[in-house]
C-alpha cells in the first residue's frame, strides 16, 4: 500500500464513517509513523480535510491500543487455520464476537463503534459489489441467449428464403419443360 491508496481508504472509509456516526470536529485521528501515513501528500491532504491527527512517537506501534484487539483477534484466527478467505471472513467475526469486553475497555467505545461500523459499511459494499455482478451475469446471459435466438432465427429465414427459391426454381424448371 503507498499514500495515494492509503488516502483513498481514509476517503472512502474514514469520513463516511465519521459522517454517519455524526462525530464532530473535536475527534483526533491516530496514526503510527509509517511511510504512507507521513508523506508529505498525505500530511498536506489531512490539512486540507481539517483532520487533527495525534502526535506519535516514531517506531511505537505498541502504543496503539486497539493492537491488542488485533494481536488477540490474529491470534485466534490462525490457530482455527481458515483454508479461504470466505473461512477466513467468518471466523474473523466470530472470533470478533468472542474476545473478552476487558480488550474492548482499552479503545473505548468510539473506537470500537468506529471499526464496527467501517466493517460493517465494507460488507455491505461488498455484498452490493456481488449483487451488482450477478445481475450483470444474468444481463449478459440473457443477451447471449436472446443473441443466439436471433442467430437461430435468422438461420431459419434463410432457409426458408433459400427453400423457397429453390422451389420456385423448380416450378420454373417445370414451365419452362
Amino acid at each position: 500500500m503507498n499514500g495515494a491508496m492509503y488516502r483513498e481508504i481514509l476517503s472512502k472509509n474514514l469520513l463516511p464513517s465519521a459522517r454517519t456516526l455524526k462525530m464532530k470536529c473535536g475527534w483526533v485521528s491516530q496514526h503510527d509513523n509509517d511511510p504512507k501515513h507521513t508523506a508529505r501528500a498525505t500530511k498536506e491532504w489531512l490539512r486540507k480535510k481539517h483532520f487533527k491527527v495525534l502526535e506519535w512517537p516514531s517506531q511505537s506501534p505498541d502504543l496503539n491500543p486497539i493492537e491488542n484487539l488485533w494481536r488477540e483477534l490474529k491470534i485466534r484466527v490462525a490457530q482455527r487455520q481458515p483454508q479461504n478467505i470466505t473461512a477466513l471472513e467468518e471466523i474473523c467475526m466470530e472470533e470478533w464476537a468472542k474476545l473478552p469486553a476487558t480488550l474492548f475497555r482499552d479503545i473505548g467505545s468510539d473506537g470500537l463503534t468506529f471499526v464496527l461500523h467501517t466493517y460493517q459499511q465494507k460488507k455491505k459494499k461488498e455484498e452490493e459489489e456481488k449483487k451488482k455482478n450477478e445481475e450483470e451475469e444474468k444481463k449478459m446471459e440473457k443477451e447471449e441467449v436472446e443473441e443466439k435466438k436471433k442467430e437461430e432465427e435468422e438461420e431459419e429465414k434463410k432457409k426458408k428464403k433459400k427453400k423457397k427459391k429453390k422451389k420456385k426454381a423448380h416450378l420454373d424448371f417445370k414451365g419452362f419443360v
